[in-house]
């Protein structure tokens, strides 16, 4: 559903000298890596179980009408590491004024270090744990942060996001939401995934 906070966030990674044609096709894929984050364990139970299927019927996946068609090699799941607040990214982490003009990407959009990031954060985090957990960060702070200014072009327009490491004071809940669900708006499209640095 439109609007509605959706329940995971992903990342997709390409092998190096990937190029992107008119954002319609993918060149030069030989490995794809899909890394998936959720706190509901009946999603992710049905995500791994499709996957399973997918490999014992050895369907594959196209990226494109030129690519060739990708077997699954390999299912990992891995436990939720310690959360310390230190995060780096595996996807764009996006985050919107909802007071600018959202055809303007570069105004629409923020990074850290611009305008209200940090307000803007935390009521963007306390609106989807309201919504996905019933419950709202108890603190939240951006302590310290390295990151860099990234364009993606998605859906024939442009994302502005921020890539790179974030620090982060939260309460544990808090933190633990941010490492399962993603940071920021447009988790549900492969936005905001975040790996967790000790």
């Amino acid at each position: 559903e439109r609007g509605v906070p959706k329940p995971y966030t992903f990342a997709v990674i390409f092998n190096r000298g990937v190029k992107f044609n008119d954002g319609r096709e993918i060149l030069g894929v030989k490995t794809v890596i899909f890394k998936f984050s959720t706190g509901r364990e009946d999603l992710l139970g049905t995500l791994v179980n499709f996957a399973i299927d997918m490999k014992k019927a050895k369907e594959g996946i196209s990226f494109g009408r030129s690519a060739p068609e990708f077997k699954l090699a390999d299912i990992r799941l891995r436990p939720t590491p310690p959360l310390t607040g230190s995060f780096t990214t595996l996807s764009p982490v996006v985050l919107n004024d909802p007071t600018k003009d959202p055809k303007d990407p570069k105004k629409h959009f923020i990074i850290p270090g611009e305008g209200d990031y940090e307000r803007r954060l935390y009521e963007t985090i306390r609106e989807r744990m309201k919504a996905l957990v019933s419950k709202s960060p108890k603190r939240l702070k951006l302590k310290g942060y390295s990151v860099r200014e990234v364009m993606v072009r998605h859906y024939g327009g442009y994302i502005r996001g921020a890539m790179g490491r974030l620090d982060i004071d939260a309460d544990g809940d808090t933190l633990r939401f941010i490492y399962d669900y993603g940071l920021g708006v447009r988790t549900g499209q492969g936005f905001g995934m975040l790996k967790a640095v000790r």
